[in-house]
């Protein structure tokens, strides 16, 4: 069983949902779903981009090229300044390798603080 059709089954049980449910919801037959998940055919870009927006998780994520399931909402999204969660993963790729321990330290005083601040309130 490929990545893909784990990932298709595994989406569809979490969510609860059967395949005579999804099927007319993707505009596909329970038939191609039950194939796509069994790893006989590979769904269709259409259909791919159907199921990602229907899970709430990117196609990269549904066909196994990451393990995040980040849809592409999650990483357009602005954080601030115009700073987006894409744009700071681009930054984090170019820092340097001896300043990662320093950015990881500073993340874990916010994180404190922020668990800090809970707890006040």
């Amino acid at each position: 069983m490929s990545k893909l059709s784990e990932n298709l089954r595994r989406l569809r049980t979490q969510k609860g949902v059967y395949l005579k449910e999804l099927a007319p919801l993707l505009g596909v037959t329970v038939s191609n779903l039950s194939n796509y998940e069994n790893g006989i055919y590979s769904p269709p870009l259409h259909a791919l981009v159907k199921l990602a927006d229907y899970y709430g998780v990117s196609v990269d994520y549904i066909i196994g090229h990451t393990d995040c399931p980040c849809p592409i909402s999650a990483i357009n999204r602005d954080i601030h300044g115009g700073y987006t969660v894409g744009r700071f993963r681009e930054l984090l790729d170019r820092l340097p390798e001896k300043e990662l321990p320093y950015l990881v330290h500073m993340l874990k005083m916010f994180e404190l603080r922020a668990a800090a601040s809970a707890k006040r309130s």
